[in-house]
């Protein structure tokens, strides 16, 4: 073969090497309404926590496209915020706390929209509360308890819309 040849056939063979490489393998599709179980990161409480706060997430399971490939891969990072607070307060009024979960990362990097909630509320001791503070005044002053979301609470939450993944 002569220097030129060979040349060109390795620029030809370099050129569909990078053309090839550049190209998802295959476009994977997760249809709306796909279910993705997701798992609190951290614990999170009524006394400590705030509206509009990022929450972070887990996924406990591998989500499949309608191929049966993966798209979505146990370990995967999902976000999410607080969504309501009350503390616990005097007359034994419990706390709350609510989450949204908002997003759950594919395994390309898109994320994609999920739709789930999830709620906590702390004790009720508001009969307690009363039945103390009509024998001693100072019953009126306890407080209800405060609510806690553990971390390790799983989620289950439902993709919002179709999505095309690449595999590669």
């Amino acid at each position: 073969m002569t220097n030129t040849l060979k040349k060109n056939i390795s620029k030809l063979l370099l050129l569909l090497f990078c053309f090839n490489s550049s190209l998802p393998l295959f476009a994977g599709t997760i249809k709306a309404g796909s279910a993705v179980s997701v798992r609190l990161d951290q614990t999170l409480s009524s006394n400590n926590s705030s509206v509009g706060a990022i929450v972070y997430f887990t996924v406990v399971n591998d989500v499949f496209d309608t191929e049966g490939n993966v798209v979505i891969k146990t370990g995967a990072k999902a976000e999410g915020t607080v969504t309501s607070v009350k503390a616990a307060s005097l007359l034994g009024q419990a706390g709350s706390i609510g989450i949204s979960v908002n997003t759950v990362t594919a395994i390309d990097g898109t994320r994609i929209p999920v739709q789930a909630i999830s709620s906590g509320s702390g004790e009720d001791k508001m009969v307690v509360s009363i039945i103390l503070g009509l024998l001693c005044i100072l019953g009126f002053l306890m407080k209800g308890g405060d609510a806690e979301l553990n971390s390790n609470t799983v989620i289950p939450t439902r993709t919002l819309g179709d999505f095309d993944i690449s595999l590669n």
